[in-house]
């Protein structure tokens, strides 16, 4: 590693201890680390939404899938995210006035439908979160040795270091720090990509041959992406994930919106939040087709190695290596923070291994979580393997019920069992037997049309509309 890099990481991880401490206060209720005061202003949400979605591995799947597919991913993300943000904004924001009162999506189940589903929910999370936790620092142990071509028992004291520290100051500072230090990860990142971007350009031999050159290839055209092939439906088909990924209710998302003061809040944050991470992943889309250009013969693994062998050089490296890094920071404590909450709120007191929650044992539960992740980041190899394994932890048992809750439908607990189980039986099976298969979409499915099926086979009271108010949960 050249002095001038060493520099700017010391700089980086500085800046980022220094805030991560200070934020926390003098007293810090349990409230306080959750979810915060509901001070925050908008500008603040903006970026802390930003920075918890913008991850390290989003950098590493758009820029890999992109030269892969060219169009079919670029388009899919392109209008599956912001249309699943709007849905969130418009649709499902308005509609969650009594749920902002709340600290986690366990919580708000375990509001309606008793204890048993709020654990339920809040293991759900907990490993979801830690596997995603886990990539985060993956991320960063890999860019690293990519850059600085570390060996040995280096990647193991790097990767320690890195996800020591965004512990340390989740624990610390709680949502505060977390936050605040996502607005400094924020402006890195977001400097870094056009910067990059304007880098690769600077290198490519004639600039100006570039879309003649993107639009040689099919993966590029325009033309001819529009037929009804395999690839189509493929696009297809990730459009309605990306849809669902963001109108799902992730952990960290619900906490991001209970941190707001009000709905307005909630949606004016939001619809920042999508224009801007538009902007971002049109930058990371953009650096995948310069590198297109400039050797269209790679497999999508060797991209990012690529980039930083031919591309970087003695200070960019540096600025590279922070950038990715903030992405994979603002991500993993965003999560760290939520998932410790959830622990520490809605599954230990459960357990009865707490009375109630505190902000002691919500430090210390992040010091356990974030061990946990670090043990899991040193032996995952495959990142979209281990990506795809959590959002199947999470949304074929939460995300069905949770929308249906906020969208008036009221039924019995033993329903949401009944509902639960059949998406983690689908899931399992699956897993088991079609590997291949992105199983969480069958496994939501399943679990939504349990539910329904169940309520009113069953002849359970509740339903749809003002009847769902009175209706008993805990029958």
């Amino acid at each position: 590693m050249q002095t001038a890099d060493l520099i700017i990481f010391i700089i980086f991880f500085t800046i980022n201890l220094i805030i991560g401490i200070k934020a926390r206060g003098k007293r810090q209720s349990f409230r306080d680390f959750a979810v915060g005061s509901k001070d925050f202003s908008t500008g603040t949400l903006v970026a802390t939404l930003v920075a918890t979605m913008a991850s390290g591995s989003t950098l590493f799947n758009v820029v890999e899938n992109t030269y892969n597919t060219g169009l079919y991913f670029a388009l899919a993300i392109l209008i599956g995210v912001p249309v699943g943000l709007l849905l969130t904004s418009y649709v499902i924001a308005p509609r969650m006035k009594s749920f902002l009162q709340h600290l986690t999506v366990a919580d708000a189940m375990g509001a309606v439908y008793g204890k048993g589903v709020q654990s339920i929910a809040a293991l759900s999370a907990t490993l979801c979160s830690v596997g995603f936790i886990a990539i985060q620092f993956k991320v960063i142990s890999t860019i690293l040795i990519a850059l600085f071509h570390l060996q040995g028992n280096t990647i193991i004291y790097i990767t320690i270091f890195a996800a020591a520290m965004v512990t340390f100051y989740s624990a610390f500072g709680g949502v505060k720090a977390v936050t605040f230090t996502d607005i400094i990860q924020f402006i890195t990142f977001g400097t870094l990509l056009p910067a990059l971007a304007l880098a690769i350009w600077n290198n490519i031999e004639e600039p100006r041959n570039i879309l003649s050159s993107l639009e040689s290839n099919p993966n590029f055209s325009f033309k001819e992406i529009w037929k009804w092939d395999a690839q189509f439906t493929t696009m297809l088909t990730f459009i309605f994930i990306f849809i669902l990924e963001k109108a799902s209710l992730a952990p960290e998302f619900f906490q991001r919106m209970a941190m707001a003061r009000d709905i307005k809040q909630v949606k004016s944050s939001i619809n920042g939040a999508n224009m801007i991470f538009m902007f971002i992943l049109g930058f990371m889309m953009w650096i995948a087709l310069l590198l297109f250009v400039a050797n269209p013969a790679m497999k999508g693994s060797e991209v990012i190695t690529y980039m930083i062998e031919e591309h970087t050089y003695v200070g960019l490296k540096g600025f590279l290596g922070v950038g990715i890094i903030a992405l994979a920071m603002s991500t993993a404590d965003s999560v760290l923070n939520s998932t410790a909450v959830t622990v520490t709120n809605d599954f230990l007191p459960n357990i009865k291994l707490i009375k109630q929650p505190s902000t002691e044992v919500a430090s210390r539960s992040t010091f356990v979580i974030g061990a946990a992740a670090t043990i899991l980041a040193l032996s995952i190899q495959n990142i979209l393997s281990i990506l795809l394994l959590c959002a199947t932890l999470y949304m074929p048992i939460i995300t069905a019920p949770i929308l249906l809750t906020i969208f008036g439908f009221r039924t019995s607990t033993r329903v949401i069992y009944i509902a639960m189980g059949a998406g983690i039986i689908t899931t399992v099976i699956l897993m088991l037997f079609f590997p291949d298969v992105n199983n969480f979409f069958p496994g939501i499915f399943t679990n939504l049309i349990f539910l329904l099926g169940s309520h009113y086979l069953l002849g359970e009271k509740g339903g749809w509309g003002k009847h769902a108010k009175d209706a008993s949960a805990n029958d």
